[in-house]
């Protein structure tokens, strides 16, 4: 998908397989858990990520096609802004956040959004 196409679709960059891979390979689960995903897209990475590690999937997704992707691939889903959901504080064990960047300078992107609401979703030093 070309960047400037990928603008028109709510900034949808969609993480390559190969990496959804990369980042499964250093998943370690020790039992069942749940992982969210607030910007899911079609639910792909997550399920990529999170494949036979005993999760519960959980997807927050603005765009309508996509969160039907995501329904389809057993994904439990909101179709909404992950800014406007309200999730039970300390419920997940992963929080998968791939939000789109703009980047200032090409050694420094920064988030546009995504991280914000990361901080009452996941515990701090606790296993």
């Amino acid at each position: 998908m070309s960047r400037p196409f990928a603008r028109l679709k709510l900034g949808y960059y969609p993480l390559p397989t190969e990496e959804a891979h990369n980042i499964h390979s250093l998943l370690v689960a020790s039992g069942p858990y749940c992982a969210i995903d607030p910007c899911a897209g079609d639910g792909t990475a997550l399920v990529e990520i999170t494949r036979d590690t005993g999760a519960h999937l959980a997807a927050i997704e603005i765009d309508t096609d996509r969160a039907a992707g995501c329904i389809q691939r057993g994904i439990t889903t909101i179709h909404g802004s992950a800014f406007e959901c309200k999730v039970q504080s300390e419920s997940c064990s992963l929080l998968y956040l791939n939000p789109p960047l703009r980047h200032r300078t090409r050694a420094a992107p920064q988030p546009t959004h995504g991280v914000g609401i990361s901080g009452a979703l996941l515990p701090v030093g606790k296993n």
